[in-house]
């Protein structure tokens, strides 16, 4: 599936931002945190992706990708690891659906989350807390932030260059990833040529 320059800029900004905090802290026992194999099996089992496995992509160092639909139309799982551990995982929506989004009262984005993550996952995002919305200053789109006991999410619907249709993201981070992401966006904000935020 072809990726605009746009969405992989998105996607490794709030990535690679926080691997330096995730390598402080010692892995969870579940997303993320788990093994990549374990990240495959829960991918092959899923409702989402029934009998099929993720691949290496490798434009964003160690990352996979499984997805269903092609072109500018589908589901996309994107899963970084770090030593054989997944440190985030990205799940998009391009399905021209105006009803959805990854809100925690949206019914279609939270069905998505379940078929994927699993109900505790979804119940664990319905009871975030909304920390804050950062905008992205080059591209005028907007991260939203949430963070729970369990894990740290972001959030973006973004329009793609190509097709000129939304893309609907979630990103299930641990608490160190998350606050890394959330201060590479304010950075960005503040400093938009910081070398950090060019070349995404």
């Amino acid at each position: 599936m072809k990726i605009s320059t746009c969405i992989k800029r998105n996607l490794l900004l709030s990535i690679v931002s926080g691997l330096s905090w995730a390598a402080l802290q010692t892995p969870s026992l579940a997303l993320p945190g788990q093994t990549l194999e374990a990240v495959q099996n829960m991918v092959r089992t899923s409702e989402t992706f029934p009998g099929m496995s993720l691949e290496y992509d490798g434009w964003a160092g160690d990352s996979y990708v499984v997805s269903i639909g092609s072109g500018d139309d589908g589901v996309v799982l994107y899963v970084f690891e770090e030593n054989g551990i997944s440190k985030s995982e990205t799940l998009q929506y391009r399905h021209p659906n105006f009803s959805m989004a990854f809100e925690r009262d949206n019914e279609t984005g939270l069905r998505l989350i379940e078929n994927l993550w699993g109900r505790s996952i979804t119940e664990d995002f319905i009871n975030s807390r909304y920390t804050d919305a950062i905008e992205d200053p080059t591209f005028r789109e907007t991260y939203h932030f949430y963070l729970s006991d369990r894990y740290g999410y972001r959030v973006l619907a973004l329009t793609d260059a190509y097709s000129m249709e939304t893309i609907h993201s979630i990103t299930l981070m641990s608490h160190d990833a998350w606050e890394g992401a959330r201060q590479a966006a304010r950075l960005c904000l503040n400093n938009p040529s910081h070398n950090d935020c060019q070349g995404f």
